[in-house]
């Protein structure tokens, strides 16, 4: 009765629905397998190389129980059944996950593995509460997070789970962790200074706890550490979502558990319209007369604009594989409304260039600022970087830790350098952009 647990987003060993149900049931084998990189939205660069610190913790952590961590590189549909012969396995559980194609590989390994009397059991390891109690009365989707967030603050939220003793299955041959070619060969990932694995997850939440309460008056200052910083672990589940809601949860921080509820929100609204990876939510959206230039692209992607708070953020993104969330509203922002670039083209960009890359986040975040999706801004907020530069980083810290080139102007003249030699001059003039921008939304009207 071996049961195989198939980790994807979900590499974690505590508040494992999953493992719980699968130690009941007998000997426990665990694996993960990467995929290979054939199909939309395979996991970006960046991502990858986080992956590789978080395999080799939850290895560890595993290897600390007696138990394997299998490894492989390929198609699931192919790795998956291999597995479950090699192991005589008579079940795999794996985490649901919106991800179109997972969605897929799970549909097909549900019937594929049904034919040999292998059970598919899927749970939700990665939401807060079943996702069937947060839709509305007459089951439809929620469209607006307000009215979400009341929904989902009447329900209860599962304390996490403990970690369970489980009875290894005996080890199989097993592919390498530097086999599968997750760190790059030319080390552009130095910068991506985060300690891997639940050592770095708890150490940062116990870390911000302390200062959790004042999260709202604080979180928008770049140049603070005042955010979690969890979210490149909540990508991977090295620590779950509940886990953070109920620490957090205890140190009276309402506005950071509104963060965590928007993120249920991002899960919630794919789950139910999975085309919005590529596809406006509003359709008239798809009018709209986006243009895009690789040379415009490139300067925005190497944070050569001419605005400094635009160009720190991409820089820091570069360097650390993360980037502040009140910066990145702010650099995508100027690249729909400024630039007039299709917001899918941004949201390739983050996917491929972030740790914390998470495709509900990615996608709710995008069309939220281009101002097509759910609870979408309204066109027309069209970001200010000089105006968003004086009033979240007025004594110009975060641009002089990004921007070296500017680090010796004064406070007053940071946020707007034009002219400084050695730094580029704005790419556009921002009210040229804005009514530009204005002009190009009144076309769907």
């Amino acid at each position: 009765m071996t049961t195989l647990v198939w980790f994807r987003r979900d590499c974690r060993l505590t508040d494992h629905p999953g493992i719980h149900w699968a130690s009941s049931r007998g000997p426990v084998a665990f694996g993960y397998v990467v995929p290979s990189p054939d199909y939309p939205w395979a996991m970006g660069a960046a991502q990858q190389s986080w992956l590789h610190g978080t395999l080799a913790s939850l290895s560890a952590d595993l290897g600390a129980r007696q138990a394997q961590l299998l490894l492989a590189k390929g198609d699931p549909l192919t790795v998956i059944p291999q597995w479950v012969t090699d192991l005589s396995a008579t079940a795999v559980v794996v985490a649901d996950d919106p991800h179109p194609q997972h969605v897929k590989w799970d549909q097909q390994l549900a019937e594929h593995l049904a034919k040999c009397g292998v059970l598919y059991h899927r749970v939700n390891a990665l939401r807060l509460t079943e996702p069937f109690e947060q839709y509305k009365a007459d089951g439809a989707p929620f469209r607006v997070f307000t009215p979400f967030w009341k929904r989902l603050q009447t329900l209860e939220v599962p304390l996490p789970l403990p970690d369970r003793p489980v009875d290894p299955a005996p080890p199989i041959p097993t592919a390498t962790l530097s086999s599968l070619g997750l760190k790059p060969h030319v080390p552009w990932d130095l910068g991506f200074d985060w300690v891997p694995g639940r050592e770095g997850a708890l150490a940062l939440l116990s870390r911000f706890l302390p200062q959790a309460s004042a999260y709202g008056l604080h979180r928008n200052t770049p140049s603070r550490v005042s955010t979690s910083c969890l979210s490149p672990y909540l990508a991977l589940g090295v620590v779950s979502p509940r886990e953070v809601w109920h620490s957090v949860s205890l140190a009276q921080a309402p506005t950071f558990l509104s963060q965590v509820g928007w993120r249920e929100f991002a899960y919630h609204t794919l789950e139910g319209a999975p085309q919005l990876v590529d596809t406006p939510l509003q359709p008239s959206f798809e009018r709209f007369p986006w243009s895009f230039d690789a040379d415009t692209f490139q300067r925005w992607t190497s944070g050569q604009t001419g605005y400094p708070l635009v160009d720190a953020g991409m820089r820091e993104l570069w360097q650390t594989g993360w980037m502040h969330n009140r910066v990145r509203m702010v650099v995508a922002s100027f690249l729909v409304k400024h630039l007039l670039m299709p917001w899918q083209e941004g949201a390739a960009w983050f996917w491929d260039t972030l740790i914390d890359a998470d495709l509900p986040n990615n996608t709710l975040g995008w069309q939220w600022v281009a101002g097509c999706g759910v609870d979408a801004a309204p066109y027309f907020r069209v970001f200010n970087p000089f105006l968003q530069s004086k009033k979240f980083d007025p004594q110009g810290r975060y641009i002089r830790q990004w921007v070296p080139e500017l680090a010796h102007l004064s406070s007053d003249r940071i946020h707007d350098p034009d002219g400084v030699p050695g730094y580029p001059r704005p790419m556009v003039d921002h009210a040229t952009a804005r009514q530009r921008a204005l002009d190009a939304w009144a076309t769907l009207r």
